[in-house]
């Protein structure tokens, strides 16, 4: 199973890792509650088993709007540093806050420094929209500048001197298990070969 450091200090960045790490290790325990038995076997369907789930920190964000606030709430966050990590959103009616992830299978995004910075979320019902739902940018997460899986694929990319990409984090992991794991994956249309003015044919 791959492990995040624990790292502590007073710093807002290391409090805003810190609250990721307790929302990545609810949504892992979410997996393997009975909740998480319809998350379990779409995975089973996309051919990829427990053992396969607990290696990559997956995750299950139950389908309720208020499971994870209160959680974490409760542990001494502020509802502040709650909507500064995308985690939850504000009610636009009332007061109080409500999870941005719900009844999605979620994979954890982590840096190179081992944290957790941001979640990706894969809807588990055809008409739940968009299918993948990412957290938002952050000073910790900036989406142009993260690759899913490189902490995991960066020794085997030294060792092997060279990268794979590819898209999506059912391809990485299928890579991966497939012992190709100098893959790493985009997150999304993010990356851009040159600016538009370049590509335009010279007259």
């Amino acid at each position: 199973e791959y492990r995040l450091s624990q790292k502590t200090d007073n710093s807002e960045t290391a409090r805003l890792a810190a609250l990721n790490e307790e929302a990545a290790a609810f949504y892992r325990r979410m997996l393997f509650s009975p909740e998480g038995k319809f998350a379990l076997r779409y995975l089973e369907k996309r051919g990829f088993d427990r053992e396969a789930a607990v290696t990559f920190g997956l995750g299950y964000a139950p389908n309720d709007w208020e499971n994870l606030a209160p959680l974490l709430l409760d542990k001494g966050y502020k509802e502040g540093e709650l909507l500064q990590s995308g985690l939850c959103l504000k009610r636009t009616r009332g007061s109080g806050l409500y999870d941005r992830f719900r009844h999605r299978l979620i994979f954890p995004i982590t840096d190179m420094q081992e944290r957790v910075v941001a979640f990706g979320g894969r809807a588990l019902r055809s008409e739940d929209e968009p299918k993948y739902l990412n957290s938002p940018e952050t000073h910790l997460f900036q989406k142009s500048r993260t690759l899913y899986g490189l902490p995991w694929a960066a020794r085997a990319m030294a060792a092997k001197g060279r990268g794979l990409v590819g898209e999506g984090y059912f391809d990485l992991l299928r890579c991966h298990l497939a012992d190709f794991k100098e893959t790493v994956a985009t997150l999304g249309p993010a990356l851009h070969a040159a600016p538009p003015e370049a590509l335009r044919r010279r007259k």
